[in-house]
């Protein structure tokens, strides 16, 4: 399997998160969401032809980062994913989460590539990170 970072990256930057524990296929997609700050909690490639890839983000994630994070990946044109809010019943209190998932065109479940669909977002999102890291330095530089 292909990877975008080099070979321990994640693992040494994301202490917190348990990479042997994550399907390796999501190693990727879940470091670079947390790279831009998109916290993540829980993840899933889909074992079955019918499962999607899917991302489950940290609740304090805002409305306003998803929509930043989803208004930039829709401008891409090779983006496949989307973004939905997971409202639940936990005891006595609601709790919510955002989800993103890798979609397919045309639901061509058996023919598709996932590995290179998540690393083509995987670069996108490398490629956002690069972006807000340029424009914070000049937002610094102008102070």
């Amino acid at each position: 399997m292909k990877h975008y970072f080099k070979e321990g990256y994640l693992q040494d930057r994301f202490k917190n998160i348990p990479f042997k524990e994550i399907d390796e296929m999501m190693w990727d997609i879940v470091g670079a969401f947390n790279i831009i700050g998109m916290k993540t909690i829980f993840c899933c490639q889909g074992h079955k032809s019918y499962e999607y890839p899917y991302v489950i983000f940290d609740e304090n994630i805002s409305d306003k980062e998803i929509e930043n994070i989803a208004y930039i990946l829709l401008t891409c044109d090779s983006y496949k994913g989307s973004f939905n809010k997971w409202v639940r019943k936990d005891g006595n209190k609601i709790s919510s989460n955002w989800i993103w998932k890798l979609n397919y065109n045309n639901d061509q479940l058996f023919e598709r590539d996932t590995e290179t669909e998540l690393i083509s977002i995987v670069d996108i999102l490398y490629n956002i990170r690069n972006k807000l890291a340029i424009t914070q330095r000049r937002n610094c530089d102008s102070i």
